[in-house]
Formats: structure tokens, sequence, C-alpha cells
């Protein structure tokens, strides 16, 4: 959702840049860079998320326990 609100783009939609370098609309190396750049803010981004929901406790007891079910089935 803070991607939607703060108008911040997702690795996976920029991939679609390729479309650009082909048509010479952009270089390989201002893709690049625009990679390297969306990747760190969302492995930033994805890690305080992650801070973020185990100190805040809110996957304790049952919560805790019916997510890390549904992980488990899904890594299957």
């Amino acid at each position: 959702m803070l991607v939607v609100v703060a108008g911040a783009g997702l690795f996976t939609g920029n991939n679609l840049m390729t479309l650009a370098v082909m048509n010479k609309k952009i270089t390989v190396s201002q893709m690049l860079k625009n990679w390297g750049v969306v990747w760190v803010a969302n492995l930033v981004g994805s890690v305080l998320l992650a801070l973020i929901v185990v100190y805040s406790g809110i996957l304790d007891g049952d919560a805790g326990t019916k997510a890390i079910t549904i992980s488990k089935h899904k890594l299957i």
C-alpha cells in the first residue's frame, strides 16, 4: 500500500524498462542504474516492514502460529 500511496516503484514493474532500451529511449546504463536504486529501496523497505512487524508483536499468539502454518504450506 505504501508503494501506491507514495508513488514508488516495484522492481518487477521496472523490468519493462528493457522495452525502452530496445526502442533507444534510454541507455542500458540508465536502466541498470534505475534497477539498482529501485532494488535497494525495495530491500530496505521490506526489511523495515519486517522489523516493524516483529517488534510490534502483531504475530504473537494465534496470529503468528497461523501465519507460520500458511507460510509452511506455501513452501511445500
